[in-house]
């Protein structure tokens, strides 16, 4: 049998994570008959029963909804810590920091950081990240407001860095009077793309 299973270890394999992405309804249906949705749970729960030594993921949890993708990030976890090399690709770093021990982070093929999560956020001089989210008519006025030197215009929002976290919570408390649509958060991964000139978003016609 693949890997090495006996039929009765795959079978049991197979169920167990069939059952863990709720997939019992569609077992004796084709792939290709599927949503896009389904055909990433599908695909997800072949790379959990796999059980290989090296997994390399590609956007995984690409399609998945809320509840299948942290099942795929808790079912990796579990791989992680039986010893098992995990490689992946995604869009989304805030998504992997968590199960991440070796962090390389890309922009337009090159290698602008790596290292391990710490080490990649105490390169950061900042603390406290907070995003407005405007029409492009008002961004001008809010931008005035932000009371720091770094701040980035990402169509419709302004992000701004802060070295005091109560200074950010400060001018959270001035612009929420202004019924603004705002996210305060701390500092991540994909800030690295931001302060390094690396823009996440390209100005379209």
């Amino acid at each position: 049998m693949y890997r090495g299973f006996s039929y009765k270890e795959a079978r049991e394999k197979a169920l167990e994570v069939i059952r863990l992405f709720e997939l019992e309804n569609i077992m004796m249906r084709r792939c290709s008959e599927l949503s896009y949705g389904t055909q990433q749970r599908v695909i997800a729960s072949a790379v959990i029963a796999s059980d290989a030594d090296i997994m390399i993921l590609d956007e995984p949890t690409s399609g998945l909804d809320p509840i299948a993708r942290r099942r795929f990030w808790a079912a990796l976890y579990s791989l992680k810590r039986k010893g098992k090399i995990i490689l992946i690709t995604s869009h989304n770093p805030e998504e992997i920091e968590s199960i991440s021990d070796y962090i390389i982070v890309m922009s337009r093929g090159n290698i602008v950081a790596q290292g391990d999560l710490k080490s990649l956020l105490r390169s950061i001089e900042f603390k406290r990240v907070i995003e407005i989210y405007s029409e492009d008519s008002f961004i001008n006025i809010y931008e005035e407001k932000l009371k720091t030197d770094t701040v980035y215009r990402l169509r419709n929002m302004i992000v701004s860095y802060y070295k005091d976290e109560d200074q950010a919570d400060k001018i959270v408390d001035q612009l929420s009077r202004d019924g603004l649509k705002i996210r305060i958060r701390p500092v991540s991964v994909t800030d690295l793309l931001l302060l390094r000139g690396e823009y996440l978003y390209e100005e379209t016609d």
